[in-house]
């Protein structure tokens, strides 16, 4: 379990850094149909989830952290980026005891 860095009394503590390729960040967002803006943002909650020692290397770590990120994402009004698309809501076979 990740484990939020001690505060620091001498002041902020440097996690390290976030990088964005813009190029590529248009392009998915373009694919799926979303603001720009909305997936940079989704891109930076991740990556500063990811800079707070969060992963998604094992399924319930991946659980844990989407979780996070869609309460972080929706929290700040914009759409779950993991709720399925209504095309693949209509052709999924999972039931809700396997969410």
């Amino acid at each position: 379990m990740p484990r939020l860095p001690a505060p620091d009394p001498a002041g902020p503590v440097a996690l390290g850094d976030i990088a964005i390729a813009w190029e590529t960040c248009a392009r998915e967002a373009a694919e799926a149909g979303k603001p720009l803006a909305d997936h940079a943002l989704h891109l930076l909650v991740h990556a500063t989830l990811h800079l707070l020692g969060f992963d998604h290397e094992r399924e319930a770590d991946a659980a844990l952290m989407e979780g996070l990120e869609s309460a972080i994402v929706t929290g700040l009004g914009l759409a779950d980026p993991y709720a399925p698309l209504p095309e693949e809501a209509a052709t999924s076979h999972r039931t809700p005891q396997d969410v």
